[in-house]
């Protein structure tokens, strides 16, 4: 998996729990929200329990303003995130067709073309996502941010 896959993850994480926090809000009598939200990610329809990321994000020690520009920055780029991603499916299949048919090697290699193209623009779009949310975190979340990366 690539850092910018890594880290997109990680991002998307704290978007998740982030969202999830600010919607539910306080509840009376609970553990705090940083115990119960840190850990749950929603994955198609399901919450998951990760305590290595729970420990992660609280590491973060993420401020609320923080956790609202990582949350505008995902809702920014996530539309155009699964756009991209759809089309690159799209192409590829396309592709795939094109490779068991009996079209020509030069129409194989126009849409191998158009895929990698559209597969450079996905990691671009990353980049400049993960970069942004990059961005909001101070020099020692970054820090903590590179050492998770660098672990096993």
């Amino acid at each position: 998996m690539t850092v910018t896959r890594q880290l997109w993850l990680v991002f998307s994480l704290v978007g998740c729990v982030a969202v999830s926090a600010l919607i539910l809000g306080p509840v009376p009598n609970a553990k705090p929200q940083a115990e119960v939200f840190l850990g749950q990610v929603e994955d198609g329809g399901r919450l998951r329990n990760r305590p290595q990321r729970r420990e992660f994000l609280r590491s973060l020690n993420l401020s609320r303003s923080q956790i609202r520009e990582l949350q505008q920055i995902r809702r920014d780029y996530q539309p155009r995130m699964r756009s991209q991603r759809q089309r690159l499916w799209e192409e590829r299949e396309a592709f795939r067709q094109l490779l068991s048919s009996n079209a020509s090697n030069a129409a194989v290699e126009d849409q191998f073309e158009v895929v990698q193209t559209l597969r450079q623009d996905l990691d671009r779009l990353r980049l400049e996502s993960v970069t942004a949310m990059r961005s909001v975190l101070t020099p020692a979340q970054r820090q903590i941010l590179a050492d998770q990366r660098r672990q096993p």
